[in-house]
């Protein structure tokens, strides 16, 4: 007899470590999947998903899904896609706890189970294009079903708490097909921020929008350098200018397309301070730019900044970015207006007048990295000359200098396109070698 219990022993030991080892080099269960170091083992209408437990004995629990047999701690699912029509599931993500897509499938002839996981890594977006900046970076959304189905699949994704730079209404959803983005977006659901599209086998999913066109922004224009005062309780000019891509060719950039009340500036995305732009040819090359301005307070520029960037949206609603260089003043140990100007720059520059256009008077400002002869002068648009502001020897630095709209003899001059002109070093003596340039500006009498 003690033969025999020993002999029913052993065998037991061998079957349960025959069992263990069956359980881990299992790769392929038809409707399972291997999780763990363990398996899956399919019921009727549950899924079990084997994971290593204490041992103890072989008993099922319908109640919590958990099944102990032997060394093995299992835990069932029940299928969340049935057979049917227009079969809707909306499986929990387990990185978040969340649902946030709804799968719905035109036909399913046999049950499955439908999963999602989010995941912060996946193929980099379609050219152009960009993700939102979600709190948990859960960008991608990863859903598989071992359900039998044919026809449509609809997803929608629910994008609340993903921030976008652009206009709602150009997100996309994308759905990876064959190693490429492809996207399968038809329809959107801005009050409750869902987006649906379109498919017909499932994989990655990702909602892109649109990258933000780079535009050229001039902080207080005829400014140079570039002060603020972080604890002014003044406003702060910004000029979003209109663009070529090269002389003579049409528009890179419309800045009258610009929608102001969509434009943020500086760290705290300030609003403009009138809730509207001002429509003006600001750098006077002929284009109309788009003049805003901003409460200091409301921009959240801090002392020792360097550089203050702008976003916005075009009225198509495209997204929008610029920034430029600025140096802070009045803090403590930072420099003072005077302070800066009296900096020697690193090279020659002639600023655009401000204001343009004008009247009665424009200030020219210049920059000098070096001490020259100076000679800034105004012509009429046929070349004429009109006056002479500044005929002498400068300082390096920054310089500025005013017009006031008359000419040599002290007489008015009519309405219209001006130019004016910096030479300095040897060009102001008619060298080739020196610096020279000329810049249109605007009168309005």
């Amino acid at each position: 007899m003690k033969q025999l219990k020993t002999s029913l022993l052993l065998f037991a030991f061998a079957a349960s470590c025959l069992f263990h080892q069956r359980a881990a080099a299992q790769n392929d269960v038809p409707n399972s999947v291997l999780t763990n170091g363990g398996a899956l083992i399919s019921g009727s209408n549950n899924r079990i998903v084997a994971t290593v437990g204490q041992p103890t004995a072989g008993v099922m629990s319908s109640a919590n899904n958990i099944m102990r047999v032997g060394f093995w701690h299992v835990t069932t699912r029940t299928p969340n896609t049935p057979p049917g029509s227009n079969v809707v599931s909306q499986p929990v993500d387990p990185t978040t706890g969340s649902t946030p897509a709804t799968i719905t499938f035109a036909n399913i002839t046999q049950t499955g189970t439908t999963t999602l996981e989010t995941s912060s890594t996946g193929p980099a977006p379609p050219v152009g294009f960009k993700l939102g900046t979600s709190p948990t970076s859960t960008n991608y959304y990863e859903i598989t079903t071992t359900a039998a189905f044919s026809g449509a699949i609809t997803v929608c994704i629910n994008y609340t708490g993903v921030s976008f730079t652009g206009k709602e209404s150009n997100l996309k959803l994308y759905h990876l097909e064959g190693g490429a983005w492809v996207n399968r977006k038809v329809s959107q659901d801005q009050v409750n921020n869902i987006i649906c599209g379109s498919v017909t086998s499932l994989s990655p999913f990702a909602i892109f929008e649109p990258v933000a066109i780079e535009v050229v922004i001039d902080i207080k224009p005829g400014s140079f350098p570039n002060t603020i005062n972080p604890n002014s309780n003044g406003v702060i000019p910004v000029a979003i200018l209109s663009t070529h891509l090269a002389k003579g060719e049409a528009l890179d950039f419309d800045a009258t397309t610009v929608d102001p009340l969509s434009v943020a500036f500086g760290p705290s995305g300030a609003k403009e301070s009138h809730n509207k732009g001002h429509i003006e040819d600001v750098d006077g090359d002929g284009d109309m730019d788009m003049m805003l301005h901003f409460k200091t307070p409301s921009t959240g520029i801090a002392c020792g900044a360097t550089s203050a960037s702008l976003t916005g949206q075009t009225l198509n609603g495209d997204a929008i970015a610029g920034s430029d260089a600025i140096q802070t003043v009045g803090c403590g140990s930072s420099k003072t207006v005077a302070e800066a100007e009296a900096s020697i720059p690193e090279q020659y520059a002639l600023e655009q007048n401000y204001p343009n256009p004008f009247n009665p008077e424009t200030e020219i400002r210049f920059a000098i990295p070096q001490a020259s002869h100076v000679v800034v002068k105004i012509f009429n648009i046929v070349g004429a000359e009109i006056r002479t502001l500044v005929d002498e020897q400068r300082e390096a630095g920054y310089h500025r200098v005013h017009w006031d709209g008359k000419d040599k003899t002290g007489k008015l001059v009519a309405s219209g396109v001006y130019l004016y002109q910096l030479r300095a070093g040897n060009s102001s003596t008619g060298s080739e070698r020196g610096f020279s340039q000329v810049k249109k500006m605007s009168l309005l009498r």
